[in-house]
C-alpha cells in the first residue's frame, strides 16, 4: 500500500481509493500515550491491546513437557522446544489452548512444515494449488477450534463473498441538489481531517518508541496528509467533479470474489468492550 503513489483521481482505482470511497482511513498501529486521550484514541488502544493478546507467543507451563509425536516429526518437535527456550515468552498457554495443542501436536507440526507437499515432491508427484492447500486447511480445521471440538465449525472453504457497496457513490448519486452534495463532501473532509489528526497524535506517541514504530507513524501521517491535500485541492469545492470520478470508478469495481478460506472470528464473552461507537 505504501509503495504505490496515491492518486484519488485514478479511474480504475487502487486499494487506497477503494477504501477512500468507503470512508476507511489507515492509521499507524501505534498505541496512544499520555493522559487525556480522546474516546477514539482509547478505542484504538483497546483494539491494539486485544490484537497483541491474541497474537502473543505463548509457552507451556514450566512443569509441562511437550508430548511425544510421530517419529518422522521428532526433529520438528526438538526444533519447537529449542525455539520456545530461546524466545522464553512470558505468556503461558491457557488450559484450553494447551489441551488443544498437546492433543494434536503431530498434526500441527505436520501441517506447519508442509509435510504433505514435501512428501509429494519427494516422490516426484506434481503438486498443484489445490493439493498444496491440504496442510493449511488442516491447520484451520483442527486448530481454529475449542478443545472440545474435533473439527472447527467456523471454517468455510471456497466461499463467494460480496464486496461492500461504494457508499460514497451511492450517496452522491442520491443527492439531488447542490447543497446535499456539498454536505456529503464536507462530512468527508471532516472525517479525513480527524483521521489526519489521529495520525499526528500517533506520531507524537511514536517518538517515545523505537525507530520502526516512528517510521510507521510517519508513513501514516504522510499518507493522510497527501490524501487530505489532494481532496482539498480537487474536490472540496467541486462536489460534481467528485461525483463524476467516484461513479465512474464504482461502475468498474468488482461486486463479488471467491475466497479459498473464510474463517469466522469468535471472541469470548466480555473480552472486548469498545469505549466508543
Amino acid at each position: 500500500m505504501q509503495g504505490r503513489p496515491l492518486d484519488l483521481a485514478e479511474p480504475d482505482g487502487q486499494l487506497l481509493t477503494w477504501m477512500f470511497d468507503r470512508s476507511v482511513q489507515t492509521i499507524a498501529r501505534i498505541p496512544f500515550l499520555g493522559a487525556g486521550l480522546s474516546p477514539e484514541q482509547k478505542d484504538i488502544n483497546e483494539k491494539i491491546k486485544l490484537y497483541d493478546t491474541m497474537c502473543a507467543l505463548r509457552r507451556p507451563a514450566d512443569e509441562v513437557t511437550l508430548p511425544a509425536v510421530d517419529a518422522v516429526l521428532s526433529a520438528e518437535r526438538a526444533e519447537l522446544i529449542a525455539g520456545l527456550k530461546a524466545a522464553n515468552p512470558p505468556s503461558i498457554l491457557s488450559p484450553s489452548e494447551q489441551c488443544t495443542l498437546f492433543g494434536r501436536l503431530s498434526g500441527l507440526l505436520s501441517a506447519a512444515t508442509g509435510a504433505y507437499t514435501m512428501r509429494a515432491k519427494h516422490h516426484n508427484v506434481p503438486v498443484y494449488e489445490a493439493e498444496s492447500r491440504h496442510d493449511w486447511d488442516a491447520l484451520l480445521h483442527h486448530f481454529y477450534s475449542h478443545d472440545t471440538e474435533i473439527i472447527s465449525p467456523y471454517v468455510m472453504l471456497e466461499q463467494s463473498i460480496h464486496y461492500p457497496r461504494n457508499d460514497l457513490a451511492d450517496n452522491l448519486v442520491l443527492a439531488e441538489d447542490p447543497d446535499s452534495k456539498q454536505k456529503i463532501v464536507d462530512a468527508l473532509w471532516l472525517r479525513y481531517s480527524n483521521a489526519s489528526a489521529l495520525c499526528q497524535a500517533a506520531l507524537q506517541s511514536a517518538g517515545r518508541l523505537d525507530d520502526s514504530a516512528y517510521n510507521l507513524a510517519q508513513s501514516a501521517v504522510n499518507q493522510a496528509n497527501a490524501m487530505q491535500g489532494i481532496f482539498r485541492q480537487s474536490y472540496l469545492k467541486d462536489p460534481d467533479a467528485l461525483k463524476k470520478l467516484v461513479t465512474v470508478r464504482s461502475d468498474s469495481e468488482p461486486r463479488m470474489a471467491s475466497a479459498m478460506r473464510f474463517s469466522l472470528c469468535r471472541f469470548p464473552e466480555k473480552s472486548y468492550s469498545p469505549t466508543s461507537e
